[in-house]
């Protein structure tokens, strides 16, 4: 079974990833809440994918299907799943493109395709082929593929591998979309001409800063205590959020505040290696024996994340590398004062530190000691959660971004391929 896309706009739109099912990441959700505004603005959006990897399947609520081809649609966006290998990246993105080609031979009018998370010797191949039919090829650079030693040393080879052949994807496509002047730099492409710095959108109209009865009313449904400062950490349990720095830093302020409340939202992932395991176990562990399983809710994903930013005091984040987390962006537009380690990727576009967010070397006793600066001073997080909310309605509401999309998509289908 293939789809074609639908007959409304004047500009069709083929979004392709493997991640696309049918919860998101962080860039695919980012995307799904750009997909309104594109429609709005004559852009019909049809976004092909596949099912997921079997270690994310239970996150993403990876649904079964008869047949190899499912085809929703959702708010006037079309949906067209494939089945895909379980495990393997080359494998996975083999039969996506496979798919993808035939969905396209009987979609002559689509001339602007955007790629995102595709990296393998199939995404190359695709990509030239569809250059010489005459589309345009526009790639999204979501997240540092740089390796860093701390995180990927048991596998730095294929994260080298890796991040050369994004850097050659990016190259080759017609124009690469990076969200920050940050991430192009790690990139250190020569010529950088069809490089365009679009950064992420934030809905205002949803993240906000909440009163004192709101954020009461978000913790009375959420069945926690309103007399507790609250700390809220978002984010898959993984090694490269470091779940488990945030958790050891939440237990060093125990040690000077004794009831203060940790909030780690985020799925655990389906994997059974040792080493993954390990560190889940530990976390767990260590929750455990500190005796303060009351004092920690590990809520795991949820549909519900605006009741907990609202319900929040404080947002903490350190992973080892990012892009333009959605996480960070929807805390600070919520007006929680935010704790950061400088991560692989963090943007000056999330600030100046101590005026827009509070900076802490990576270790759980210097974050711990920036929480406990936000926890003992009122005067502090309005300043810091003002300032931080200021700066993301300048510069990061979501219509502009949608307009600098849509603009890009219109001038490349405007362009002459010969």
């Amino acid at each position: 079974m293939n789809s074609t896309p639908r007959q409304t706009g004047d500009l069709k739109l083929v979004f392709i990833s493997t991640a696309f099912w049918p919860k998101h990441g962080g860039a695919e959700k980012r995307f799904l809440g750009y997909f309104r505004g594109f429609a709005e603005r004559g852009i019909s959006v049809t976004v092909l994918s596949g099912t997921p990897k079997e270690s994310k399947a239970h996150v993403t609520g990876g649904h079964t299907f008869s047949g190899d081809t499912l085809v929703n649609r959702d708010d006037g966006i079309e949906y067209v799943y494939y089945r895909l290998p379980g495990k393997g990246g080359e494998a996975r993105e083999k039969v996506l493109f496979e798919n993808i080609r035939i969905y396209l031979k009987n979609a002559p009018d689509v001339k602007v395709l955007q790629l995102l998370g595709v990296h393998t010797q199939h995404a190359v191949s695709f990509i030239r082929e569809m250059q010489d039919s005459g589309r345009k090829i526009v790639y999204a650079y979501a997240l540092s593929q740089k390796p860093v030693f701390k995180l990927d040393k048991t596998r730095i080879l294929r994260k080298f591998v890796k991040y050369f052949r994004i850097r050659k994807i990016l190259k080759l496509c017609d124009c690469a979309v990076i969200q920050s002047s940050e991430l192009k730099e790690e990139l250190n492409l020569k010529d950088g001409s069809h490089i365009k710095i679009i950064p992420n959108g934030v809905d205002f109209n949803r993240f906000r800063r909440a009163d004192r009865a709101e954020k009461n009313r978000a913790r009375e449904s959420l069945g926690l205590d309103s007399r507790k400062p609250i700390i809220l950490t978002v984010g898959t349990i993984s090694p490269r959020k470091q779940t488990g720095l945030v958790v050891d830093a939440w237990l060093k302020v125990l040690e000077t505040y004794g009831s203060i409340k940790l909030l780690v939202v985020g799925p655990e992932l389906n994997k059974n290696t040792r080493s993954y395991r390990a560190y889940v176990d530990n976390i767990h562990k260590k929750i455990s024996e500190s005796g303060r399983m009351e004092d920690i809710s590990m809520v795991g994903y949820t549909e519900n994340i605006l009741d907990y930013y609202t319900a929040a005091d404080i947002f903490v984040y350190a992973p080892v590398k990012e892009g333009m987390p959605n996480a960070l962006l929807e805390a600070m537009a919520s007006g929680l004062p935010c704790v950061l380690t400088k991560f692989t990727g963090l943007s000056r576009d999330f600030g100046d530190v101590s005026r827009h967010y509070l900076l802490a070397e990576g270790t759980s006793k210097a974050i711990s000691e920036k929480l406990i600066e936000l926890v003992e001073s009122v005067e502090l997080r309005e300043y810091i959660a003002g300032n931080a909310r200021t700066l993301m309605e300048q510069t990061m509401g979501m219509e502009g971004i949608i307009d600098q999309y849509c603009d890009l998509y219109r001038n490349l289908a405007t362009v002459d391929s010969g």
